[in-house]
């Protein structure tokens, strides 16, 4: 944010800003939220022209950058820790049911297989 400014802000703390919309912006402060040619010219002529004095007073050139002692710490607190213990449940039994259901198609299909007379002869009848 120091380095590119216009891709990544300062990062103030959680809470102390709100974005504005160009409109917003211009309503609240008076001033235009864009600038021209001219006027950054004229902004980066400033700017060099308090370093230059401030080198010859022998003093450190350009502001001091942003810094604040405020630390903010993120916490990430995972979804699955709230009621992880029906969802564990609900995985069991949608489980359970699958396994069930496989069992029971294996079985109609051996069932119907062994009743049209084995597997050997249907085999057999379907090599022909």
């Amino acid at each position: 944010h120091h380095a590119f400014p216009r891709e990544c802000p300062y990062p103030h703390l959680s809470g102390t800003t709100q974005q504005m919309t160009p409109r917003e912006f211009q309503q609240e402060r008076g001033e235009k939220s864009s600038h021209d040619k001219q006027s950054l010219q004229e902004e980066v002529e400033l700017c060099r022209q308090e370093g230059e004095f401030a080198a010859a007073a022998g003093e450190p050139a350009g502001p001091a950058l942003p810094w604040t002692s405020e630390e903010e710490l993120f916490v990430h607190v995972p979804r699955h820790a709230a009621g992880g213990s029906s969802r564990g449940f609900l995985r069991a039994a949608m489980m359970l049911l699958a396994a069930s259901s496989l069992s029971m198609a294996t079985l109609k299909a051996a069932a119907s297989g062994m009743a049209a007379g084995g597997l050997r002869e249907r085999s057999e009848k379907c090599v022909v």
